[in-house]
């Protein structure tokens, strides 16, 4: 049976227990687990406001992650892909990366860093090029988001891309729910996009 896992300031807020976990593993997630965020900057057929996203197959052998976005206002489902680490795969926008964008790497260490590359297209609008960069996992931060209030651990990818200009994109892990509570990526670029986590439902 599906125990939902809903989280906000005012029932569960997540707040440091005195000590933050040395290292974080890479999370165990189930079909039917299902994540809300809110969005800016994601543009798919209209400016996409908020969407849910449920696993809805897991392949542990080939390391992905298939899920379905149902995005609002507009109702559409759209498929999306991932790595078990989150690396994106193919994301709402009609992006397609080969392999995922790992943005982090499990397991999680403060000061630790990794090197990351891949292959991109773009399956709405057209064209392809290529990324390189290195991660950070920087340390443990008390974030507030929609969700709740969580302690999460505070990431940063530097990306040179083949065309356009080098980014800085941030992120902040949340054990408590698998999953990150924000990400902020590529700010002061056209392509920048935010979100925060409005609700998580896990099968845990």
């Amino acid at each position: 049976m599906l125990r939902c896992l809903v989280i906000c300031v005012a029932f569960v807020p997540f707040l440091a227990s005195g000590q933050d976990p040395s290292v974080v593993n890479a999370p165990y997630v189930e079909v039917g687990d299902c994540w809300t965020y809110s969005a800016k900057g994601i543009f798919r057929k209209g400016w996409v406001k908020s969407y849910r996203e449920c696993i809805a197959h897991i392949d542990r052998e080939k390391n992905l992650i298939f899920a379905i976005a149902t995005l609002q206002p507009s109702g559409e489902e759209v498929d999306t892909l991932y790595s078990l680490s989150w690396g994106e795969g193919a994301v709402i926008e009609g992006y397609v990366r080969h392999p995922p964008s790992e943005w982090f790497q499990f397991p999680l260490h403060v000061g630790d860093s990794h090197q990351s590359a891949w292959q991109f297209g773009d399956a709405v609008m057209g064209g392809s090029g290529a990324t390189s960069g290195t991660g950070k996992v920087i340390g443990w931060e008390t974030i507030t988001v929609p969700a709740g209030t969580f302690r999460a651990l505070k990431i940063e990818f530097y990306g040179v891309p083949s065309r356009g200009f080098p980014f800085t994109n941030t992120f902040w892990y949340a054990p408590a729910v698998n999953r990150l509570v924000k990400a902020i990526y590529q700010p002061g670029d056209p392509n920048y996009r935010e979100i925060e986590l409005i609700k998580a439902e896990l099968n845990k």
